[in-house]
């Protein structure tokens, strides 16, 4: 996901009513600089905990722990055993960015890149 880097922020007046776009874009694009910073600053990977161990020879167990994927994205992990798994490959859009979980913000980023040419 490529960061964006903005000097233009959204202004309010006082007695404005804002519509739930409005709001919903504010909220994206601050999550999204909450991502951002995560990423950037803090870095990618294992935060803390999340050591694994293995009880037995058919198990892992992982402790509970915070991590940062490599979209800025937090995981938070309980404390769990895992006794089974699958064959999985992951796809060559895992990195992309996935603007369907959050509409509003490829509204906005759009809107930046408009306003900045």
């Amino acid at each position: 996901m490529e960061a964006y880097n903005t000097s233009i922020y959204p202004v309010f007046e006082a007695d404005q009513v804002l519509s739930q776009k409005e709001l919903n874009l504010l909220v994206s694009h601050l999550e999204e600089q909450d991502r951002i910073t995560r990423k950037n600053l803090i870095g990618l990977g294992i935060i803390c905990g999340l050591e694994l161990s293995f009880p037995s020879a058919n198990s892992v167990k992982i402790a509970c722990g915070t991590a940062t994927t490599s979209l800025g994205f937090q995981i938070n992990w309980k404390e769990t055993t895992l006794t089974q798994y699958h064959d999985f490959e992951i796809s060559d859009q895992f990195l992309k960015a996935d603007y369907t979980r959050e509409p509003y913000l490829d509204i906005f980023l759009n809107m930046l890149i408009s306003m900045s040419q």
